[in-house]
């Protein structure tokens, strides 16, 4: 029997979609492994898709090595500060009113979401002096773009009273990029990231 979709669920659901997204880039910059495999990604395999700005093809792990990974590979830097504005929840159905009555409708799963990213990023290690070259002088590198999300409710963590929306794909869309290029070059003493 399909569960009433209320305005008052549909307001939560939107609320703790946005949550959920907010967190994956406060944990990248907070060296937070363990919250985001458990607040924003869904259990087992997630895909995630980096591709725009680092090539290769998109990675199917586990949420665990994901979060580790992505955790790892952000301590080379000496701070970072990732952004997450104007997201648009596509897919969520606006639940109608007849008369001042709900509209039932089934509880959705799943929903997608588009969002700007801007991420900043700083390694004292990558600045040399100005007369190589302007271009690399500076210890920061700066881009924007969009990210989106597949994400999914989790019964399971509803039904414990929990936020239940979690991101099973996410991808990037770099669109521009400035600063020192160097500051992404891995440092010698970085963790090596690995893949399942």
């Amino acid at each position: 029997m399909a569960t009433e979709y209320t305005i008052q669920q549909y307001l939560l659901d939107r609320a703790n979609i946005q949550d959920t997204v907010n967190k994956i880039t406060l944990y990248y910059d907070t060296g937070n492994a363990d919250a985001l495999a458990d607040e924003c990604y869904a259990p087992g395999e997630v895909t995630i898709d980096y591709t725009s700005m680092f090539a290769g093809r998109p990675l199917t792990v586990s949420n665990r090595k994901w979060a580790a990974d992505a955790v790892g590979t952000m301590r080379i830097f000496d701070a970072k500060q990732h952004v997450v504005t104007g997201l648009v929840i596509e897919q969520l159905p606006q639940p109608a009113i007849a008369a001042g009555v709900n509209i039932a409708s089934t509880t959705p799963d799943t929903c997608t979401v588009v969002a700007n990213v801007n991420g900043h990023v700083m390694r004292k290690a990558a600045a040399v002096t100005a007369t190589e070259s302007a271009e690399f002088a500076g210890s920061l590198i700066h881009n924007g773009g969009r990210y989106e999300f597949d994400m999914v409710r989790i019964k399971e963590l509803e039904e414990a009273g929990k936020n239940p929306w979690r991101v099973r794909r996410h991808k990037c869309f770099l669109t521009w990029s400035d600063g020192n290029p160097r500051v992404m070059e891995p440092m010698k003493d970085a963790p090596v990231v690995t893949r399942e």
